[in-house]
């Protein structure tokens, strides 16, 4: 029988979401944990960490740690972010049948090839697992490893686009104009170095939405100590969520393998598992927002039955 985990991730101290959450998920989730940065409240359930939001990664890692000290037997770690709502009708019984999955599955909403785009601040063209003061560089797969779990998932591993390497460097050289500030034009002196070489990854790197992830308790040590690593060798989290998971949950390869549910690998997306959901598109949280009055209630009364989750949904914005 599964016993669920729900962690709860803050961004930031916004403790007076709390009450929120937990009436949110009262009576659906038996185990919730709040995993707050900096929290020094005295809440049995909330967990404090310690790092910055850019690297959230490492809040999974730490609060995975603290939940170890107080329960052992939890089967599945089911993570959102504070600011996802997620459909009423979903709760621990009945999660598996509601993202589509087996039990012995993961599930992350996205994840692409890192040369299908470029992040605007924070894109790892000269990324290495490795900085001084760390002994992280041989925690992870090697490169050739790596690049192998990634293509069995479909994922190319080859040189980047020359094109969208120039359009980074481009976007870094107008931010430098503007505001006259020193790491922007550092950043367009990497994209050039990178122009110039062979334009492929010195450690092969996916990105996705990291919002809503289910981890198997067989997976969940090394998704965080690869968390671990990539937070503490500054991996933006964009990339780091989805190439911890992918690295940790590798893929199944012969027909054997492939059986239970849909026959799909061990971590899937949303694409593969045919659910819907609304993310990060800024066009339909507005009509969102407009169709509810930014009322909670009026959203939770009639939640869209076809979309599994939404986000985000600033609770701090609705009534």
């Amino acid at each position: 029988m599964s016993k669920i985990a729900l962690l709860v991730i803050y961004n930031h101290r916004y403790d007076k979401n709390i009450p929120i959450v937990e009436e949110l998920y009262a009576g659906k989730f038996s185990h919730i944990y709040h995993v707050i940065p900096f929290y020094d409240g005295d809440k049995e359930n909330v967990l404090p960490v310690y790092e910055s939001s850019y690297r959230f990664q490492s809040y999974i890692a730490q609060a995975y740690r603290q939940i170890l000290q107080r329960c052992r037997d939890y089967t599945h770690y089911f993570v959102v972010a504070d600011d996802m709502l997620l459909n009423p009708s979903v709760n621990e019984h009945n999660l598996f049948d509601k993202f589509n999955i087996s039990d012995k599955q993961c599930f992350i909403t996205r994840y692409f090839p890192i040369k299908t785009s470029v992040h605007p601040e924070v894109f790892p063209l000269l990324y290495v697992p490795k900085m001084r003061g760390l002994e992280t560089g041989d925690m992870l797969p090697d490169k050739t490893t790596a690049e192998k779990i990634f293509n069995d998932y479909g994922i190319d591993t080859g040189s980047l686009n020359p094109g969208i390497v120039f359009r980074y460097a481009i976007r870094c050289l107008k931010k430098f104009v503007c505001q006259r500030h020193l790491l922007h034009i550092l950043k367009f002196l990497k994209a050039c170095y990178f122009l110039l070489g062979n334009r492929k990854l010195k450690y092969p790197i996916v990105w996705g939405y990291s919002d809503t992830l289910i981890v198997t308790a067989d997976v969940m040590p090394k998704f965080c100590n690869y968390c671990g690593i990539f937070s503490a060798t500054n991996l933006f989290v964009e990339f780091a969520i989805p190439t911890a998971l992918l690295l940790s949950g590798e893929p199944r390869r012969s027909e054997a393998e492939r059986g239970g549910a849909s026959g799909l690998n061990k971590v899937v997306t949303e694409k593969q598992t045919g659910i819907k959901s609304i993310v990060n598109i800024s066009t339909e949280i507005r009509k969102i927002e407009e169709k509810y009055e930014t009322n909670l209630q009026n959203i939770l009364a009639r939640y869209p039955e076809d979309i599994l989750f939404i986000h985000p949904i600033k609770l701090s914005k609705w009534k």
